[in-house]
């Protein structure tokens, strides 16, 4: 063989390092990527979130009516691993620890992942509402999936009696 064609001796060893390269990363990837998307281990799974995450119950004592700020509050469930195994299940929502008097339902009780469903937020029992000490009530929303994970959040209701102002006055009610 002429010299021209003959490669330089650096030129085989630089190629072979590239190919060598080239296969240690493909290797590395499908011993990574391959079992979490095919596996038989499921890592999908889903969060739950309340925003806001904390809403004041205002009780008017002497026109014997209340408010909740802010009037309007959801609760989400996000999917954890979306990218690599989606969350299929749908998720039951469930609330904890009410105060007295004060009952918790979801516009949509059974939401899949990336949904949002509306608190609703009613009073059962105004006497024990109005016998409720001023302080911050932790509710605990609970997210029951259809595979049987759990995953808590915690919503807080303050609870704060008005003496400034009339209900009335306050919201411009008639």
């Amino acid at each position: 063989m002429p010299i021209k064609e003959q490669r330089q001796w650096y030129e085989n060893a630089l190629l072979l390092a590239v190919a060598g390269s080239m296969i240690a990363v493909i290797g590395q990837l499908a011993g990574t990527v391959i079992p979490i998307m095919y596996g038989p281990e499921d890592v999908s799974d889903f969060l739950v979130g309340a925003d806001p995450v904390e809403a004041t119950l205002l009780l008017f004592p002497e026109d014997n009516a209340y408010a909740i700020d802010p009037p309007i509050w959801y609760v989400k469930v996000e999917d954890s691993h979306s990218h690599l195994r989606p969350y299929k299940f749908g998720v039951l929502l469930k609330a904890f620890s009410e105060p007295d008097g004060v009952d918790l339902s979801f516009r949509l009780p059974e939401i899949h992942p990336n949904e949002v469903s509306r608190m609703n937020f009613t009073i059962s029992d105004i006497a024990a509402v109005f016998s409720l000490e001023e302080v911050g009530y932790p509710i605990t929303i609970q997210g029951l999936g259809g595979d049987g994970r759990t995953h808590n959040t915690t919503f807080f209701l303050s609870v704060v009696r008005s003496n400034l102002t009339s209900y009335k006055e306050r919201f411009n009610k008639t």
